[in-house]
């Protein structure tokens, strides 16, 4: 498997990851104003998890293969990873 498919899969799960992680914040914002507070923290642990798991995945990812370079990324491309990034540290500030 070359280096562009193994890094095309990490960030496919990281995506993945972050999908879950804003769904899982969102049902939780949701279940705390209907007053289900119980559900909500389950809902924000889980939230906190998935962005750890994130935030480890890639850093193994950094160990393993390395950055990309992103002077070769399309404008298109580099948009797409400034709405992840922002999604990140949203969720980090948030967590916070």
């Amino acid at each position: 498997m070359t280096i562009e498919l193994q890094r095309l899969l990490f960030w496919c799960v990281a995506t993945g990851l972050m999908v879950a992680a804003v769904a899982s914040a969102l049902r939780g914002v949701a279940r705390s104003r209907a007053g289900r507070t119980a559900e909500h923290r389950r809902d924000m642990n889980r939230a906190v998890l998935l962005v750890s798991a994130f935030l480890v995945a890639y850093l193994v990812k950094i160990a393993w293969l390395g950055h990309e370079t992103l002077a070769l990324w399309s404008p298109e491309r580099l948009a797409v990873m400034q709405v992840h990034r922002g999604v990140v540290f949203t969720m980090l500030a948030a967590g916070a």
